[in-house]
Parts: C-alpha cells; sequence; structure tokens
C-alpha cells in the first residue's frame, strides 16, 4: 500500500511510524462501514443493470457513490483500486444505455475491488 510507504517517510523514529499505522488504521475501521454500504450499493446497480431495471436517479446516485469510494480508496494509497471505481463512475455517467454486459462487467469490478478491500484491511491490521 503506497499510503504505508509514504508513513515510513513521514515517520521520524520507529515508535512514530506505529502511531501513523494505528490512527490509519483507526481511520480505515471508522469508516469501514461507508465503505461496505457504498460497495454493496454499487452491487446493487449492477444487478440492475443485468436486469434493465436501473432507474436515472439510480444511475446518478451509483456514479456519485463510485466517485466517493474512488476518493476514499485513493486516501489509503489504492490508486489501482480508485482508477477501478473511476471507471466505473465513467460508465454511468454515459449518455448510452447501459446493457446485461456492462452490469457483468460491472459485477466483475465491483468483486475486484472487494477483494482489494479485504486485502489493503488485512495489511493494516498486520502493521498496528
Amino acid at each position: 500500500m503506497r499510503s504505508l510507504v509514504f508513513l515510513k517517510t513521514m515517520a521520524k523514529a520507529p515508535g512514530e511510524l506505529h502511531d501513523l499505522q494505528a490512527s490509519l488504521w483507526k481511520i480505515w475501521q471508522k469508516n469501514k462501514e461507508l465503505t461496505e454500504g457504498r460497495l454493496k450499493a454499487l452491487e446493487g446497480t449492477a444487478a440492475s443493470v443485468r436486469n434493465s431495471s436501473l432507474t436515472p436517479e439510480q444511475r446518478v446516485q451509483a456514479a456519485t457513490q463510485a466517485h466517493q469510494l474512488a476518493g476514499a480508496l485513493a486516501a489509503f494509497g489504492l490508486s489501482e483500486e480508485a482508477q477501478l471505481c473511476r471507471t466505473l463512475e465513467q460508465m454511468l455517467k454515459r449518455k448510452s444505455a447501459l446493457n446485461r454486459e456492462n452490469g457483468v462487467q460491472m459485477s466483475q469490478m465491483i468483486e475486484q475491488l472487494r477483494k482489494a478491500v479485504k486485502t489493503a484491511a488485512q495489511r493494516l491490521a498486520a502493521k498496528t
């Protein structure tokens, strides 16, 4: 995780690094439910796209969720995953209709995000 590399450069002493990592872990834990909620909302969006039942309002809300998740993941150094969220956001903001194939693609991207979030949490926990 890039954020851990950044923390190492900021820490002046080994104890400071542990304190910074512990603080980062607390922030991660505090936002865990929000991240999970955003992932669930995006999963629901992908299902609606697959079923051709996504409303314009849901599409706008999902684009917002993807945007916010991208920012949160980027803050923790998960730049590749943040880019995946931006791709989801762009898909949702396009004027063209979404089809079943798009819904399948979105589901695959969200699964990748879930795995990355789980791995990041495990790494943070191991560092504290």
